[in-house]
């Protein structure tokens, strides 16, 4: 379908298909405008039941003018086969956002408001949508709800009583198909997943579940058939300890079994939603006024016992805290200091495994006056440590006595009193530390040298370092170490590779466990849980560090925590009796693009503030590619100039990242991380297909495409340096220069 004309219509991508049919992206040429056209497959372009079905949803959303549903433009005919013309909503799918992890409480409260916005403007036209689910829900990167595909919707006044499945509004297209589900089974209400009459609390149901999925970032209704989630639909009943307090009553309501008992009216969700408690009064934490409001503030919660930490994080036990809760203040840094922005996504701030003190890196602007601070939780002022310029990723020693940290391609130590630092070994620009004393009682510390490098230990009395881990094929690092309780077992992050995520290894063996996958790295909190960063959320998530088993849903901790998903860095700490500490605010992936004149005067806005990465301007200056995403869901997207219409351009397993346009701007070379390592591949603009390059399993960086499209310029690490090579299109060629 890629090129072909329906009357002015071009298409130019496929976006999806469904029961109901195939919708693609096409460009209106007499309005100069892109839209979606939903067709009919050419099987069923002349089957009489899903034309009609096609028809009626075009006059329902013809009914419907509303901001938060999709707006169609009209109803074609070519050769005989009718299409919808329909707004293009650019964004992701909501099933698309809830695989990344849960939604926070206030942006997923944000979303259900559209969403019931949507809902009641369908229903006070009499309208039932009958499909509503998360893959039918697009969220624009502006944040705006579009609720989508109406193919099922009918109006429920005229529904008349019945009782069969093959019956129902929701049976099958054709009677020889009777007793096929057309609604998605996990969204269902029991009485439709029955086969009865269903009406607007149909909706509503769906609606509960959607907003469960979206705090939870878990699926609600699960089975290995249809069968088995239609059974878990209309006999399981829902665990609610894994949803946020303030919104457990609404989402009871919506989920009630016995429709009768259900919430009748979608515009009366919001009374049923619970105000969270009022915050205990802050203290007072710093001399200075004004001291709680800073882009590089950090956050300390302090947790009055760590039985009250386990149960604020396990709600799975289904007991209530104990005690009266969290106590969160702000830590602001030293007059005319601020947290350095250097590895700006990274902890460098670092709460003592005693809870007692924070330690931290701040500076006056600039790389010079970077150093190393220490404050007591207990105090209104922080002390400078002499002689630790140009530090960087401070980590505690267990007595909560010393601190190592990097700083001139070195790890060194100092007392958290004070004093001279001493070396302990030679190192590069480091990512992330532990130490530990081992069985023997020769204290020992693991450390990640470098972001591209496998993990090495040394003595903390100093020593020459010894590899600790082992890179396996595709995996660019490991990073982020940190001692298991029993002080035998490191826990760290593997970057990229066939499974990248949490492992956990012996000091003795080069074995290693996997445990999780998160898109960064991940912190243990005693007795049993691991803390990690999922699209700026801090979850906790049960672990059993003796057997490593992962148990129950992740729990929100807190939003809106720094961090960078490129390169699994988060700006967060935890100490052994449950003290968190966070950086608040956007992660250093977060950009903003402009278009200047000549002079340097802006003229207007690319792309809004975000998280982006890898933004590349096509030759023509007609399109953007960037990266989005986070860990293995990394995609590349394409943002027409002319419309500001976002699409996808890469939906493969792989996290694809790097984008390079060829000469022609049609084409687009990227690196796509796979289970065999990474590989580059190259994507012609709508064809939706994907062939491979140039695969040796190590190529490190894409970097340019020659001017006559022939080759690819791309860097890969070897043994002894980094080289960059010519390929062309499926072989490796000479290599260029040295670098």
């Amino acid at each position: 379908m890629i090129g072909t004309k329906l009357l002015h219509y071009e298409i130019t991508q496929r976006l999806g298909a469904g029961g109901m049919g195939e919708v693609y992206q096409a460009t209106d040429s007499r309005l100069g405008r892109s839209v979606a056209i939903k067709l009919l497959p050419e099987a069923f372009a002349h089957d009489s039941e899903r034309v009609s079905r096609l028809e009626r949803e075009a006059r329902v959303l013809a009914s419907l003018n509303h901001s938060n549903i999709a707006s169609i433009y009209g109803v074609e005919d070519f050769g005989g086969r009718k299409f919808l013309v329909m707004e293009l909503v650019s964004g992701e799918t909501l099933e698309e956002r809830i695989a990344r992890g849960p939604v926070p409480l206030d942006d997923a409260l944000e979303i259900a408001r559209q969403i019931a916005d949507a809902l009641e403007a369908a229903h006070e036209k009499g309208i039932v949508h009958r499909d509503l689910k998360p893959a039918n829900v697009k969220v624009t990167p502006e944040g705006k709800v579009k609720v989508l595909d109406f193919g099922l919707a009918r109006a429920f006044e005229t529904d008349a009583p019945e009782a069969s499945l093959s019956h129902s509004p929701t049976r099958s297209i054709a009677a020889t198909q009777q007793g096929i589900i057309l609604g998605t089974a996990a969204y269902m209400a029991p009485e439709q997943a029955r086969g009865r009459t269903v009406d607007k609390r149909a909706d509503i149901w769906a609606f509960g579940v959607i907003l469960y999925e979206m705090l939870t970032g878990g699926r609600l209704f699960q089975g290995e058939d249809v069968s088995e989630i239609l059974a878990a639909v209309i006999k399981e009943e829902p665990r609610f300890d894994a949803v946020p307090a303030e919104a457990r009553r609404l989402i009871r309501k919506c989920l009630e079994k016995d429709r009768a008992k259900r919430l009748r009216d979608i515009g009366d969700v919001w009374e049923l939603l619970d105000e969270p408690a009022p915050a205990a009064p802050a203290p007072e934490v710093s001399a200075r006024p004004g001291a709680l409001a800073s882009k590089a503030a950090w956050i300390a919660a302090a947790v009055f016992a760590i039985a009250a930490a386990v149960a604020a994080w396990a709600p799975w036990r289904g007991e209530p805290a104990p005690g009266a809760g969290a106590v969160r203040f702000t830590i602001s840094p030293p007059e005319g200091m601020t947290i350095t922005l250097a590895n700006p996504a990274g902890p460098q701030a670092m709460i003592s495994p005693d809870g007692r003190y924070i330690a931290f890196v701040a500076d006056e602007g600039d790389s010079a006056s970077r150093a190393l601070w220490v404050r007591a939780l207990g105090s209104l002022s922080a002390q400078k440590l002499d002689k630790t310029e140009n530090a960087a990723l401070p980590f505690w020693s267990p007595d909560s006595q010393h601190i190592a940290f990097f700083a001139n391609n070195e790890l060194r130590r100092i007392p958290v009193s004070g004093g001279s630092p001493v070396k302990i070994a030679d190192a590069g620009s480091g990512d992330g530390g532990t130490w530990t004393q081992d069985t023997n009682g020769e204290s020992i510390i693991v450390f990640a040298a470098h972001p591209a490098a496998p993990l090495q230990r040394v003595p903390a009395a100093g020593g020459v370092p010894t590899p600790f881990s082992k890179l396996a094929d595709g995996e660019i690092g490991h990073v982020y170490p940190q001692f298991l309780p029993d002080g035998k077992r490191v826990l760290y992050f593997v970057r990229q590779g066939s499974k990248p995520g949490i492992y956990v290894q012996d000091l003795g063996s080069e074995e290693r466990t996997f445990v999780l996958a998160t898109p960064g790295r991940a912190v243990f909190a005693p007795p049993n849980s691991l803390l990690f960063v999922r699209d700026g959320a801090l979850l906790a998530q049960r672990f059993d560090p003796e057997t490593l088993a992962i148990e129950g849903e992740p729990v929100l901790i807190a939003n809106d925590v720094r961090n960078n998903a490129t390169n699994g860095r988060s700006a967060f700490s935890v100490s052994n009796n449950g003290v968190v500490a966070y950086r608040g605010g956007s992660g250093g992936n977060q950009y903003q693009l402009t278009w200047y004149t000549r002079d340097g005067k802006p003229a207007g806005v690319v792309l809004p503030q975000g998280s982006y990465g890898h933004i590349e301007l096509s030759p023509d200056e007609k399109r953007v590619v960037v990266r989005r995403g986070e860990g293995d869901a990394q995609d590349l997207w394409l943002l027409e100039l002319s419309t500001g219409v976002f699409s996808r351009l890469t939906s493969g397993p792989a996290a694809e990242s790097q984008p390079v346009w060829a000469p022609d701007s049609r084409r687009i070379a990227f690196v796509a991380s796979t289970a065999k390592g990474p590989e580059i591949r190259q994507t012609v603009i709508g064809s939706g297909r994907e062939s491979v390059i140039y695969a040796d399993g190590k190529t490190g960086l894409l970097e340019d495409w020659t001017r006559d499209g022939k080759q690819l310029l791309i860097r890969c690490r070897t043994r002894s340096s980094s080289v960059r090579i010519s390929a062309t299109f499926g072989r490796p060629s000479r290599m260029l220069a040295s670098l």
